[in-house]
């Protein structure tokens, strides 16, 4: 299967080679004003640009074309340009002119936006002559687009778009965005699994960076705002699935699920047709089974690299690994997983409650280690719910999970987390405001990355400006930022961390620093198995009558109240 991924990488490349070559009869076409040929010629760069993408995710190893795909896309671009200035149709003054401009912005900072924008004005303009003069091919151009904006979405709105509107404010080495993006694309916990036939979907690797003509024109109709850089928000984003990350944070997913009463194997009591049982996403009436068959959950799965900090409001979740560590826990409790240098575990989310239903919701953050630290042992820690600050005023609560407020601190991090570190300035706060009530964010130092996750509530007013539900917001860290709530309760997840700056690079489960130690945990992994799995099946769940416990891979032993798992 190995040597299967790695041909479709050899072909990923193939296929961008492939759209490199359209370039110079695709500027031929067009400066002789065959605009059919041409609008051919073009689909075709532009489907070839989709599939080389969904072919890179599937390699086991990095596709060695992948960080020129922005330039191959851009080269497409200026072809394209030049042959419509060629053919007169199009004046240089003053469309050639700014297309040389952003031509050389692009090669002199390799900013993705600036590629992106060129890209953006070639097919514009191009688009304005077939529409007067082949409208077939106008047809079969804007179906492209539509196509292919379905068919990649979620890449568009997770990646692309924050990709364009961080370039519009620094400078970016596409090399780095591809970095970044693998980062942004994880298998994570809640999709990965280790069955034979799984392991090969796990070991998918992205390597995308910007896409063409698509990246170029909806960028100009994205939701996000222009501000200076005085202005209190950077930017905002849409929360997709999952929430993609600012350094030292990898990605953070939210699952929110409606779970009915539980049977006597703590299962759903409803039926289960119609739903994929191994890998349920579909959110079929309110609620998914995700890779759980009797039980909803995430059977054993392996990680290393980074670490996984689990926030459970409402329901339960019982954890096994393969360190012996065991636990349930909820009702806002978080427990916190050092990966290292491997670990197997798995998170299954028993329907306690007979008689009534069992509401799950909880976030997992996918926090980076330093390269230091990416190979230390791994580690099982819990933070109970009692044990967590919550600081406030009138209206307004803060939980502390990780990091500092006003001087109230939050309980110990792991020992080599990057949270452990004072420099870091690692916070991690669940906020929550009533009717009526305001919160100043504390300021921290100007280079730490801070989001505000708004995940629950109506419109809400931070730094002036009117956010909905479900966007996130870049906030400048050392100026005032004011939230302001005039509706329903509206709650949000603040991330925020000094960045660590390392490359990343992430195949499935394994956060490394470069492609040749992911290979590495992928071999370690299928050869030690991370020290085996000491359960006797791969979805444990604890009885029904069993309270909020911990036991630790020390064999302390820590036992808390029932009620607080609902």
């Amino acid at each position: 299967m190995a040597a299967d991924t790695r041909r479709i990488g050899l072909v990923a490349d193939a296929v961008t080679a492939l759209r490199a070559l359209v370039a110079a009869p695709l500027f031929w076409f067009a400066a002789i004003e065959r605009f059919d040929v041409a609008a051919g010629l073009l689909a075709l760069a532009w489907w070839s640009d989709l599939l080389d993408g969904r072919l890179a995710r599937r390699s086991t190893s990095p596709t060695r074309l992948g960080t020129w795909d922005l330039t191959v896309d851009t080269i497409v671009g200026v072809a394209l340009l030049a042959g419509l200035v060629g053919s007169g149709v199009v004046a240089f003054l003053p469309w050639g002119l700014v297309g040389v401009a952003l031509l050389l912005g692009f090669a002199i900072w390799r900013n993705p936006s600036l590629g992106m924008l060129l890209q953006a004005e070639a097919y514009a303009l191009f688009l304005a002559e077939v529409w007067t003069g082949e409208p077939a091919w106008m047809l079969v151009l804007t179906a492209s687009i539509g196509g292919i904006l379905i068919a990649d979405f979620h890449r568009f709105t997770s990646f692309v778009l924050p990709t364009f509107f961080a370039g519009t404010r620094s400078k970016a080495d596409p090399e780095r965005i591809v970095e970044a993006d693998w980062a942004r694309r994880p298998c994570d916990l809640m999709t990965c699994n280790t069955s034979p036939a799984t392991r090969s979907a796990v070991s998918s690797i992205g390597i995308i960076v910007a896409e063409s003509m698509i990246e170029g024109l909806a960028c100009r109709f994205a939701r996000k705002e222009s501000v200076t850089m005085s202005h209190p928000l950077l930017q905002t984003v849409e929360l997709s699935f999952p929430w993609t990350g600012l350094d030292p944070f990898i990605m953070t997913v939210h699952h929110v699920d409606d779970y009915p009463a539980g049977n006597e194997k703590l299962g759903p009591v409803a039926s289960l047709d119609g739903r994929r049982i191994g890998s349920d996403f579909s959110y079929k009436d309110g609620w998914s089974m995700y890779h759980g068959n009797v039980v909803p959950g995430f059977p054993q799965h392996p990680h290393r690299g980074f670490e996984t900090v689990t926030v459970v409001r409402r329901g339960a979740v019982d954890h096994s690994d393969s360190l012996g560590a065991t636990a349930r826990y909820g009702g806002g409790d978080v427990q916190w997983l050092t990966t290292g240098s491997g670990i197997m575990h798995a998170e299954m989310f028993p329907l306690i409650r007979e008689d009534g239903p069992n509401p799950l919701e909880l976030f997992q953050i996918w926090l980076n280690l330093p390269p230091e630290s990416k190979m230390v042992p791994a580690y099982f820690g819990m933070l109970w719910s009692e044990d967590i600050p919550t600081i406030g005023s009138p209206g307004v609560t803060v939980d502390v999970m990780a990091g500092e407020i006003d001087g109230i601190k939050a309980p110990p991090a792991n020992p080599d987390s990057w949270a452990s570190r004072p420099d870091s300035h690692l916070g991690i706060w669940l906020v929550r405001l009533e009717d009526g009530a305001g919160w100043e964010l504390p300021k921290a130092p100007a280079d730490v990355n801070r989001m505000l996750h708004f995940v629950a509530g109506d419109d809400v007013r931070i730094g002036g400006t009117t956010v909905k539900d479900g966007i996130g917001v870049q906030t400048r860290p050392d100026t005032t930022t004011i939230v302001e709530n005039h509706g329903s309760p509206a709650e949000f997840l603040l991330l925020q961390g000094q960045p660590i700056g390392a490359p990343v690079f992430q195949m499935g489960p394994f956060v490394m620093n470069t492609p040749e130690q992911l290979r590495q945990a992928f071999d370690d992994y299928n050869r030690t198995q991370f020290g085996g799995w000491p359960w006797s099946t791969r979805s444990p769940v604890h009885a029904r009558t069993d309270g909020r416990f911990a036991l630790h891979a020390d064999g302390k032993v820590e036992q808390r109240e029932m009620q607080k798992t609902v």
